[in-house]
């Protein structure tokens, strides 16, 4: 929502957001695959800025969403098609399983995005372990 002040963001584009940096993530950690894509694609350095400011600490949330617009524009012609975009999936309703104790989770390490995982894998990004919730 390019021109939205940053605390003026619905909680649903909030959440679209660090689901499409989630999305991305996983898809570079896969294999170094996707960024010899984005770079016969001339989108490299789209990557890095995106890397960039996830590291920098800084919360420009109109910058980031412009990054992965251009980003998932520039991945198109390569056959990647909605590359940050978060694929829709269904879950059964509370209580519909048993429930169980919920087990630690690890988190994104610079939290811009939905990541929670039991596993200690890693942000594949900024090159960060997932933090541990307490």
């Amino acid at each position: 929502m390019p021109g939205t002040p940053t605390g003026r963001r619905s909680n649903d584009a909030l959440t679209e957001l660090a689901e499409r940096v989630e999305k991305l993530c996983r898809e570079y950690g896969r294999n170094d695959q996707l960024a010899d894509l984005l770079t016969a694609a001339g989108a490299d350095d789209l990557l890095r800025q995106v890397i960039e400011l996830m590291a920098s600490g800084d919360r420009p949330l109109d910058r980031m969403t412009d990054l992965l617009d251009r980003l998932d524009a520039a991945a198109t012609p390569c056959g990647l098609h909605g590359l940050t975009r978060p694929d829709r999936t269904w879950s059964p309703l509370p209580g519909v399983r048993t429930p169980r104790e919920a087990p630690p989770l690890r988190v994104c390490p610079v939290r811009w995005c939905t990541r929670a995982e039991e596993s200690a894998a890693g942000c594949a990004l900024v090159n960060r372990p997932l933090t541990l919730l307490p």
